[in-house]
């Protein structure tokens, strides 16, 4: 297995692991950072999709943070001519 898809296997773990966590109500410190763009009190109604932007924001983090981590797998091969 060569280095990038290594990072990249690395990535969608780590993808995962957020997404998980986040679900499972746990605040792991390194895992949290996707899901930490809160609105300011206030800001927004209750109803408006923006009063619960953090979850929609860490999850697109999340999943693009996996999408690299799957195009790292895919092109990260020294077989490929890519490196």
């Amino acid at each position: 297995m060569t280095f990038p898809r290594k990072i990249g296997l690395l990535l969608i773990l780590v993808a995962i692991a957020a997404a998980w966590s986040y679900e499972a109500g746990l605040s792991l410190p390194s895992l949290r950072w996707f899901y930490s763009f809160h609105a300011e009190p206030g800001a927004f109604r209750p109803g408006d999709w923006r009063y619960t932007q953090e979850r929609y924001i860490g999850h697109a983090f999340a999943g693009l943070t996996g999408l690299v981590g799957v195009l790292m797998i895919a092109f990260g091969g020294a077989s490929t001519g890519i490196r």
